[in-house]
C-alpha cells in the first residue's frame, strides 16, 4: 500500500524503519523456535518484520513478475489444501523462477541476525577501490551471501555499481567514467544489512580549498579544510538550516565532526 498508494520513497522508507527495528538486535530468524510460546511464535520484529523483508529482497533477487506468478500460485495451492509449509512455498517459487533459493532461505529463513557491513572506497582519477568487510551478528550464518549496491554520484552524473563478495573481507577495483562526490548504500533499499559507509575522491580533497563528504548523506561526514586563510567555516543542510559552524586555527589540516539528523543531505559551505 505505502509503493503504490502513497509513494516509492514513502514505501523505501517503511523498508529503512523496518530494517533499523531488525538489526537494532543481532539474534533471531524468522522461523520460530518455539511455537508453544505465544510471544514467540507472533514476535512482530522478526515473524511479521523481518518475514516482510525476507519477501522484499526475494522480489528483488527474482523480479516482479516472477515474484507476483509465484505468490498467484501459492495462493491457489492455498486454497485448495487450506494450508501450506514455507518448503512449498520455496519450491514453488524456485519452480516459476528457476533459480535455486536453498541458499537464500537457509540464510534469511533459518539463519539468525544478519549482516554488519564496513564498506570504504577511494577514487584517484577514474580508479575507484572499495573494501568490504563483513561480520556476522549471529555465529549461525557464518557468512552472508548479499549484494553490495552502492550508488557513486556527483552535482551531474550517477553510476549504480553492486559488488558481490564472496569472503568476509574483499577489496574491488574498478573504473568510474566521472569524479564521484560520494557513494551512497543501497539506494533502492533492498538489502537487509547495518552498514557503515566512508570513502573519499582523493583528487577532489587535493584540488578544493574545503570538502564535505560524503554529500549527499545520512549520519557521519568529515570535513576538510586545505586552505590556511579560512578560518570559520558553516555547513548548512538541504533545509538551510545551519549543522555546523567550526574555526580552523594555523596551518591547514582536517577534522572528523559527527552529525545526526534525517536531513544532512546536500550539504553547502
Amino acid at each position: 500500500t505505502h509503493e503504490y498508494l502513497i509513494s516509492d520513497e514513502d514505501f523505501k522508507n517503511q523498508m529503512r524503519g523496518m530494517r533499523g527495528s531488525i538489526t537494532a538486535d543481532p539474534n533471531g530468524a524468522v522461523f520460530p523456535s518455539d511455537t508453544s510460546i505465544v510471544n514467540v511464535l507472533f514476535n512482530g520484529r522478526l515473524r511479521y518484520q523481518k518475514g516482510a523483508w525476507l519477501l522484499h529482497m526475494l522480489r528483488h533477487k527474482i523480479g516482479d513478475s516472477l515474484f507476483y506468478e509465484g505468490n498467484r500460485q501459492y495462493i491457489n495451492a492455498l486454497k485448495e489444501k487450506g494450508f501450506a509449509t514455507t518448503d512449498e512455498y520455496k519450491n514453488i517459487m524456485q519452480q516459476v523462477s528457476g533459480v535455486d533459493l536453498d541458499l537464500f532461505f537457509n540464510q534469511w529463513f533459518f539463519g539468525e541476525g544478519h549482516p554488519n557491513l564496513k564498506i570504504n572506497w577511494r577514487q584517484r582519477a577514474n580508479d575507484v577501490k572499495v573494501e568490504i568487510t563483513q561480520s556476522p551478528s549471529n555465529n549461525s550464518v557464518p557468512f552472508w551471501k548479499i549484494p553490495v549496491p552502492l550508488l557513486f554520484s556527483n552535482k551531474t552524473q550517477t553510476k549504480l555499481i553492486t559488488f558481490y563478495p564472496d569472503s568476509l573481507q574483499q577489496s574491488f577495483e574498478i573504473k568510474l567514467p566521472f569524479s564521484a562526490d560520494t557513494a551512497i548504500w543501497d539506494p533502492e533499499v533492498s538489502v537487509l544489512a547495518k552498514t557503515s559507509l566512508g570513502g573519499v575522491n582523493l583528487d577532489k580533497i587535493q584540488e578544493d580549498e574545503i570538502v564535505v563528504f560524503p554529500n549527499p548523506g545520512q549520519g557521519k561526514f568529515k570535513l576538510v579544510s586545505r586552505n590556511p586563510n579560512i578560518n570559520q567555516v558553516e555547513v548548512y543542510n538541504s533545509l538551510g538550516q545551519l549543522v555546523l559552524k567550526d574555526e580552523f586555527y594555523g596551518a591547514s589540516h582536517q577534522r572528523l565532526k559527527y552529525f545526526y539528523d534525517n536531513n544532512f543531505l546536500n550539504l553547502k559551505t
